[in-house]
């Protein structure tokens, strides 16, 4: 299954986490069974329950916070997260 085959299907609340929390590798278990419910392909979990998401589901999950606003292309590519504090 990829996230993107089932983002269409999915609540505003777990399309919310993923983008906010879109540098995870890891879908909690409770929002992996929100998933699950939408998926319309067997999902493989880990054994705690969790979706470990693949590079190609990391890298939708960047596009679409990009395009959402809740990053930018520099966060998105990597670059800093902040003000530079290495050279205090």
């Amino acid at each position: 299954m990829r996230l993107e085959d089932v983002w269409a299907r999915l609540d505003e609340e777990t399309k919310n986490w993923i983008l906010h929390n879109y540098g995870c590798a890891i879908i909690p278990a409770a929002l992996a069974a929100r998933i699950i419910e939408q998926a319309e392909e067997p999902v493989d979990l880990d054994r705690h329950g969790q979706l470990i998401l693949t590079r190609e589901d990391r890298d939708f999950v960047r596009h679409k916070a990009e395009a959402a606003g809740t990053i930018t292309a520099r966060e998105a590519q990597g670059g800093s997260l902040g003000p530079d504090r290495s050279s205090t």
